[in-house]
């Protein structure tokens, strides 16, 4: 209900107070809200000095994002001999073989699917709106790349696909497209079994933090 000529800097400050605890949010509010005063400015509906007045001296909570990591060697021990169904040990093949980012992976069809070339066509990725699925673009600049497939890979898909009564490669239980409660359910059960794989349990966690991202890490450290 304010007024664009009536904000000031002490307006700007109390909504990173209210948002002092959340770091991170804090960082994308004052990101925001320096666009919107910049493109004020811009359009000639605040003073060529706003952004000054209003947005420098602002104090925001320091955020340390999160360290990134690979695969641990317990880890990549642990997929060759976790009890995966199927359908996890595919997803996890592809993560670790291809790199792939977890939706570009969800969104795989068998028509995506090379064999005659051993490549894996990645030109779309699966999101959740809630706990509804959408496909949307992938984040490569044409929208669309192929990834060469490691000879484990491509001879395991080949047998998977084989076993599939639709063209895409992860659904839910009863076939449909997958789901985020789904897909939560399924990295659950991937890095539990993982766990137990590596001689964990449900009180001792050996495995632990384990991201679909690490695995693209693990990818990108291969190919450096």
């Amino acid at each position: 209900g304010m007024r664009l000529i009536d904000i000031r800097k002490i307006d700007f400050q109390c909504l990173i107070n209210d948002a002092q605890d959340t770091p991170r949010i804090c960082q994308q509010i004052a990101l925001t809200f320096r666009q919107v005063i910049k493109s004020a400015v811009s359009d000639q509906l605040l003073p060529a000095n706003a952004y000054l007045t209003i947005c420098e001296g602002v104090t925001i909570p320091r955020y340390k994002a999160n360290e990134k990591r690979c695969l641990t060697p317990e880890e990549k021990e642990a997929l060759k001999t976790a009890d995966f169904t199927p359908m996890e040990r595919a997803y996890v093949y592809i993560l670790y073989g291809c790199g792939l980012r977890r939706g570009e992976a969800l969104a795989l069809t068998v028509f995506d699917i090379n064999f005659k070339t051993s490549e894996i066509s990645v030109n779309k990725a699966l999101a959740f709106d809630g706990n509804n699925p959408y496909l949307k673009d992938t984040k490569s600049l044409n929208g669309r790349r192929k990834i060469p497939m490691p000879d484990f890979l491509a001879a395991y898909l080949k047998q998977y696909i084989q076993g599939l009564s639709g063209e895409h490669l992860f659904t839910t239980r009863s076939g449909t497209t997958v789901t985020h409660s789904s897909y939560v359910k399924m990295w659950s059960s991937i890095t539990r079994k993982m766990n137990l794989a590596a001689r964990g349990s449900s009180y001792t966690k050996v495995i632990y933090g384990l991201t679909a991202h690490i695995f693209r890490h693990k990818y990108c450290t291969n190919i450096c």
